[in-house]
């Protein structure tokens, strides 16, 4: 009987000691390193010209910016309100936002402003 006792004991004591190793998959390690290098780049700086339409039609303030060439219409969320001048030049970096559109308005994007800086 005590043989058959140190025997489990010693059993799960050894058994305790041996480490497994996992494989190391340096393609799925790179790969985690490329995505951590994605998020630290700086947002991109955005200028932009303010539109303040009338009252009652579509968006009350849009925003033409240009983005790689292109020409896109940003509905600004949180807009300051010395900004809200029609024609006036701003620089920007936006967050895009699934907040809906008001009625009428025609914007490409809907964004959360920051670091909002005007041109003169």
């Amino acid at each position: 009987m005590r043989f058959i006792l140190i025997f489990a004991i010693s059993v799960i004591i050894f058994a305790c000691n041996i480490a497994k190793e996992t494989p190391v998959n340096p393609e799925k390690e790179v790969e985690i390193v490329e995505v951590k290098v994605e998020e630290l780049k700086k947002p991109e700086i955005i200028i932009g010209k303010v539109r303040v339409s009338k009252e009652g039609e579509g968006c009350p303030v849009l925003i033409e910016a240009y983005r790689n060439g292109e020409m896109f219409i940003l509905y600004p969320l949180n807009l300051i309100e010395r900004y809200k001048l029609d024609g006036m030049k701003i620089k920007f970096t936006y967050t895009p936002s699934k907040a809906p559109l008001p009625a009428n308005c025609q914007a490409d994007v809907v964004g959360v402003l920051e670091n909002t800086m005007p041109l003169y």
